[in-house]
This record gives structure tokens, sequence and C-alpha cells, in this order.
């Protein structure tokens, strides 16, 4: 089997501040832009673009560099 990098973020209690609601909501809003450009053909770039453009709309700023996790037969493998 392959692993991929997944996680899930959940807010705990009800003392989180609006702040971190919005910030929780805005980077789930980029993960389905990015995931509605994926398509066969699709140049890799184009996920970096749909978020950074949502990103850019909110004042948040984006790692340029691309980070995280690999796909593959190993957990936590080179991306």
């Amino acid at each position: 089997g392959f692993h991929g990098d997944c996680s899930r973020t959940f807010l705990v209690g009800e003392s989180v501040s609006d702040a971190a609601r919005k910030l929780v909501d805005d980077t789930e809003e980029a993960l389905w832009r990015a995931i509605a450009v994926c398509q066969p053909g699709a140049p890799f770039h184009a996920i970096g673009a749909a978020i950074q453009d949502f990103a850019d709309t909110q004042s948040y700023g984006v790692c340029p560099d691309f980070v995280g996790h690999g796909v593959g037969q190993q957990f936590h493998s080179g991306p």
C-alpha cells in the first residue's frame, strides 16, 4: 500500500477565538480550491497557485517552498 500525508483539524472547547475559527475555515477552503484544480494534465503548480491566490485574499502568508511528506510506500518519505 501507499501512505499519504493526511490530517483533520478539530476545534476543541468553546473558547476557540473567532480568528482561530476563521483560520481553520479558510484553510479548508484553500484545500477545496486546490482539489478543484486537480485533473489529468493539470500542471502541478496550479495546486499551489490556487492555495496562494485564496490565501492572498485573506492576508495569509504561504511558505513558498514545497514542504511536507511525499506519497509512497514508506511513511514520511521525502517529497
